[in-house]
């Protein structure tokens, strides 16, 4: 991600701007709007890291261990370790993580199974590649 200044902002400041910030998301109304904010404002680099970001917690919540996730995503143990326990202690992130897996919204089609090596992604995505010979979970 992009990097930020190390000078420490004004409480008021700070709590202003991160204010100002959720309500900003707050206004986005529907899948198309949010994609295209994104997709505006944010840097590729920041998509993909946020998109690995909610990939890791989604195959923490459906069991897979530390390796799988990190030879299929490219991260680290330290990433990994860190949104496990951002699951185990929030209240939202399981609970949202665990509705969009039951969901069945994944808007990608990965029937062929020539994207990932590993068994890597959400409950929709393995269950397109590897029907109902589902990988080893931990």
């Amino acid at each position: 991600m992009s990097k930020i200044s190390k000078k420490k902002l004004h409480p008021k400041i700070k709590g202003a701007i991160e204010k100002d910030f959720w309500q900003v998301l707050a206004l986005l109304e529907n899948f198309h709007q949010i994609e295209e904010f994104f997709q505006e404002f944010l840097t590729p680099m920041e998509v993909k890291m946020l998109s690995k970001r909610i990939q890791v917690g989604m195959m923490l919540v459906q069991g897979y261990d530390y390796k799988v996730i990190s030879q299929s995503l490219k991260v680290g143990d330290g990433t990994i370790a860190r949104i496990n326990h951002q699951i185990q202690d929030g209240q939202w992130i399981r609970r949202i993580l665990e509705k969009f897996l039951e969901s069945e919204k994944t808007p990608f089609n990965f029937n062929d199974g020539k994207f990932f090596k590993e068994p890597t992604l959400g409950r929709n995505i393995e269950k397109a590649i590897f029907g109902k010979n589902k990988p080893e979970k931990r």
